[in-house]
């Protein structure tokens, strides 16, 4: 559904996108700080690691792991891959064509978007951790990863 969306959006010139998961982890608050790094940056990505006292310990380590193997794919420092909270500038959606459709796109599209010479920053957001039960399949999610690493 993203690729669709982020199509959409380019077709209708829309200047930017924002992005979050729909689990409710994320105060709609904090789009303005979001589409304002778009200033000096074209991925904006959510930074939710300044507090993980709430962050499940798995959820944790798979981010801290998928961060330091993008960081080292990119040659940027990726703080925090896996947020869904992101701001994407247009132009980043008219050159950067994801394949995935799945939580690997996360990835992709950061991977795409500095192989393409788009700069990446991060502005912190504040995440809402309830009871939910993650739908991720972690062994599906582990193996679409990797796929895209190997991009």
């Amino acid at each position: 559904m993203l690729r669709k969306g982020f199509a959409k959006a380019v077709e209708i010139g829309i200047n930017a996108v924002i992005t979050l998961d729909a689990d409710l982890q994320h105060d709609p608050k904090s789009i303005p700080a979001l589409l304002s790094g778009l200033d000096n940056f074209d991925l904006v990505l959510g930074n939710r690691l300044k507090d993980i006292s709430e962050m499940p310990f798995q959820r944790i380590m798979s981010n801290k792991l998928a961060s330091f193997l993008l960081s080292k794919k990119t040659g940027v420092k990726i703080i925090d891959s896996q947020c869904g909270f992101r701001a994407i500038s247009s132009e980043v959606l008219k050159k950067v064509h994801t394949r995935s459709n799945g939580y690997e796109a996360e990835s992709e599209i950061i991977i795409l978007a500095a192989r393409a010479g788009f700069k990446i920053g991060f502005v912190e957001v504040p995440t809402i951790y309830g009871n939910e039960k993650s739908k991720m399949n972690p062994i599906k999610t582990i193996f679409g990863f990797i796929k895209v690493l190997f991009y």
